[in-house]
């Protein structure tokens, strides 16, 4: 019974990405990484109900696939509902950026490994485009977290936008432009690898579509910056189910 709930878990924790955004804005950092914490021990035991420990597992594309998208996807769960980012308050600030760094890092991750795994199929080429625009992706929002500590950081910030000097308003007006960038990446990118696991048969087709015509809608929200479409943690949900929904190569089940 138990094995069975915590496996349930992995399929709703995103949604602890509401009651957390209420602790961390509405109580404070400690009650929220606390909350933060409870969440990341359900996953584990949800990782674990699922396999995803097994020292056989693990050093495969598909074990490390599943253990890494699994992680990545915890983490922004975890941190993304403290932000965004506020110049009153730089701790919390390099809390939830640098967090959610760490969780794409470990997604960026995990998918290397899934496009290591699909190409193995000769209809896996799309993995290699998702793995570029995922790059991409990752190397932007870098960017963009620097863009914005200097745009935190500087003492015009907290005036009238009329009175900010130009290199100021330059740096807002790129800062909105890349941020289109990294969500239309994100979304082309996971796009990308659920095609190539439909083509290969590594995701059931119902998922499969249901994910697609998520990252098209994504897609479509990122150049209009239409919510939710434009909270960063959005755009992990895709490659987060990816890992949960794939299935072993056809060579895997057969051996």
């Amino acid at each position: 019974m138990l094995p069975r709930l915590l496996s349930f878990y992995l399929w709703i924790a995103p949604l602890m990405f509401a009651p957390l955004w209420l602790i961390y804005h509405r109580v404070g950092l400690g009650a929220g990484i606390a909350g933060g914490v409870v969440h990341l021990i359900l996953t584990a035991g949800g990782m674990w109900a699922q396999g995803m420990f097994r020292r056989a597992e693990l050093p495969t594309a598909y074990g490390l696939t599943r253990f890494l998208l699994t992680t990545g996807g915890a983490i922004v769960w975890m941190l993304g509902p403290s932000g965004p980012p506020r110049r009153h308050d730089g701790i919390m600030s390099f809390y939830n950026n640098g967090g959610l760094l760490v969780g794409a890092f470990v997604v960026l991750l995990g998918l290397t490994s899934l496009k290591t795994d699909l190409q193995k199929h000769e209809k896996g080429a799309l993995a290699a485009v998702g793995q570029a625009a995922i790059a991409a992706w990752f190397g932007i929002w870098v960017i963009e977290s620097f863009q914005i500590w200097v745009i935190l950081s500087a003492p015009a910030v907290g005036l009238p936008v009329a009175q900010w000097p130009d290199w100021l308003v330059a740096e807002q007006i790129v800062w909105e432009n890349i941020d289109i960038l990294r969500m239309v990446t994100a979304y082309v990118g996971g796009a990308a690898f659920v095609s190539a696991a439909l083509l290969t048969g590594r995701i059931a087709r119902w998922a499969g579509w249901l994910m697609l015509t998520f990252s098209i809608a994504g897609i479509v929200g990122g150049i209009t910056q239409a919510m939710p479409f434009f909270i960063p943690a959005v755009t992990c949900l895709v490659p987060y189910f990816l890992g949960l929904a794939v299935k072993r190569s056809g060579q895997e089940r057969s051996s």
